[in-house]
């Protein structure tokens, strides 16, 4: 790993958990990605809805070699004013899992979000994915968007 590449990953942690409502809790969950880094939400136009949502997060895994596995675990903070409780994760990609430490979050509280990626499960693919995983409470309301933005290389790319 090139030592200035890692130093700047760091300063951009460093700049988004100082400055968003999403923290870094590590750069690697057990996987050889350090690309990997967890944002606010962008507000782009098909994030122009998840800004009115009390919970959002961008978690980008970075670049992953086909076929493999990368994972990262992120805070993400119940920015309503009332207390939620999910009763579904839904992903968009069936290679991606999302695992919250607790269903139920009060208002203002923060909770650990572990997103895994499964390269095995779509591992003849080799691209830009964008995956949006929806969090939903017990009334089936969509309450909260996690964006997982990933690349997956060719394992000859190198």
């Amino acid at each position: 790993m090139n030592i200035r590449r890692l130093c700047v990953v760091a300063a951009l942690v460093v700049v988004f958990s100082l400055a968003a409502k999403v923290t870094v809790s590590s750069l690697i969950g057990g996987s050889s990605n350090v690309n990997a880094v967890a944002t606010p939400p962008a507000r782009s136009s098909s994030s122009a809805a998840q800004a009115t949502l009390p919970l959002g997060a961008k978690i980008d895994l970075g670049v992953i070699v086909q076929g493999k596995s990368a994972e990262l675990s992120c805070w993400i903070r119940n920015q309503g004013t009332g207390d939620l409780q999910l009763s579904k994760i839904e992903s968009s990609c069936e290679c991606l899992e999302i695992h919250l430490s607790k269903m139920h979050i009060a208002a203002g509280e923060r909770i650990l979000a572990h997103a895994h990626y499964d390269g095995a499960k779509e591992s003849d693919f080799a691209g830009s994915l964008q995956i949006e995983v929806q969090l939903i409470d017990d009334k089936g309301t969509k309450v909260g968007q996690i964006d997982v933005p990933i690349e997956v290389i060719r394992a000859d790319a190198n």
